[in-house]
């Protein structure tokens, strides 16, 4: 009989813990944040030794639970791609839990 109850106890226990951690991996935030770049920098096109500053002009970053997170973006890259008319160039934000995001665009190179 003591057996039983232990084993019952230690069963309901066992299950409250499985709810709790699943409380916790639902509510745990594992959604990065979108990147959103303007048109109007595409259409711009990119000049050989361009600051990233000039990169992000009108690029923001919005997180589902952080909101506006555009102060973590960051020119993770640019390469020139093999055609030697155009470049990619790579995004990357994060929000405060560390999710990570990043968008590339396709710029095509202003003329030397």
């Amino acid at each position: 009989m003591r057996k039983t109850r232990i084993t019952l106890l230690l069963a309901m226990l066992a299950g409250i813990l499985l709810i709790l951690n699943a409380f916790a991996f639902v509510a745990e935030d594992r959604t990065a944040p979108e990147i959103i770049i303007p048109d109007s920098l595409i259409e711009k096109g990119y000049e050989k030794g361009e600051e990233e500053e000039d990169l992000l002009k009108g690029v923001t970053a919005q997180d589902n639970r952080d909101g506006d997170v555009s102060d973590s973006l960051r020119v993770a890259d640019i390469l020139e791609n093999g055609d030697g008319k155009s470049v990619t160039v790579t995004y990357m934000a994060k929000d405060a839990k560390k999710n990570v995001a990043s968008e590339s665009i396709v710029l095509k190179k202003k003329a030397d």
